[in-house]
Parts: structure tokens; C-alpha cells; sequence
């Protein structure tokens, strides 16, 4: 995502639409910011669930992670992890309807730049993505505004 000839792209224009991304981006202030706006801007123009899996902690020596992982849906945030979290683990889940990233394929001008896409091995499966594939009565999840923190100035720091 974060290249100028990302993966994301070809990979899409190729029918994928789940992309994953586990990743250790170090903070810095305003990243987080940077980080989602790339991935709404990429998902809303080329219709994709993306997965950022991103490290939460510190390195041991001088790197901070900040964590905030991320569900985006066609330019959407639908879930986010916590910011600096200090569990061993976290866990974020979403809802997903792959049929609204197809239908969002579908409406755009893509399939020329599609047929010229370099192709990938495909790995057919006989099993369900999900414990019911018919059970129409579950809803994606719901758009969600995202939240981080912001860097205070030192004007508001109040002393005690």
C-alpha cells in the first residue's frame, strides 16, 4: 500500500478481494492519520477489503509500535484496534459482504486495465468462508469513524 506500484493494485485488477498486510510501521506523529487515508484512498478507487495487522509495543531498543489495526471495506473503516495497547494479544473482526466489493467492481471503468493484469495461481478450496453461507440474516459490519490520539501541545499540559 504504502509503494508507488503497491501489490494491492495488480492483485485486485486480478480478482482478489481480500488483501492482507501485516505490518510494523513504527510511530511517528500524524502516521496513523497518513496510514488510513492511503487505505481508504485505495480501497474506495479500486473496491477491496484490506486487512492492516500492524504491531503494537516497543522493539527493545528505540522503536514504538502503535498498533491500530485496521478493517477497511470499499474506502470504510469498519473496525479498528486500540491505540498503544499493552495486551499480548488483540483481536480485530468485522463483518464482511464480498458481494459489495464485487458490485463496487462491477460500477467502475476497471476491466481494460483488468484483461492486462498479470495473473496469479489461484487455489480452489471445498469448503465455506463462512460457518453459513446462506444465513442471510447476518449484516456486515457497520462503517465506524476511526479514532486516535492526537499529540498534545505544550500549552495544554496542566501542572499539579
Amino acid at each position: 500500500m504504502f509503494t508507488p506500484n503497491s501489490p494491492h493494485i495488480a492483485l485486485g485488477l486480478n480478482g482478489v478481494e481480500i488483501i492482507t498486510n501485516s505490518s510494523s510501521s513504527h510511530h511517528e506523529l500524524r502516521n496513523p492519520d497518513r496510514r488510513l487515508s492511503l487505505i481508504k484512498n485505495a480501497t474506495q478507487k479500486s473496491g477491496e477489503i484490506y486487512l492492516y495487522s500492524n504491531s503494537s509495543g516497543c522493539d527493545a531498543d528505540r522503536l514504538l509500535f502503535d498498533g491500530a489495526s485496521l478493517i477497511v471495506v470499499n474506502g470504510e473503516c469498519v473496525a479498528q484496534g486500540s491505540q498503544f495497547n499493552t495486551s499480548d494479544v488483540e483481536v480485530v473482526t468485522a463483518v464482511c459482504d464480498l458481494e459489495a466489493v464485487r458490485a463496487k467492481r462491477a460500477s467502475s471503468s476497471r476491466n481494460q486495465q483488468a484483461v492486462r493484469a498479470p495473473s496469479y495461481q489461484r487455489i480452489d478450496v471445498d469448503f465455506p468462508l463462512s460457518a453459513n453461507s446462506l444465513d442471510l440474516s447476518i449484516s456486515p459490519t457497520p462503517s465506524r469513524p476511526v479514532f486516535y490520539h492526537k499529540p498534545v501541545s505544550h500549552n495544554s499540559i496542566i501542572e499539579l
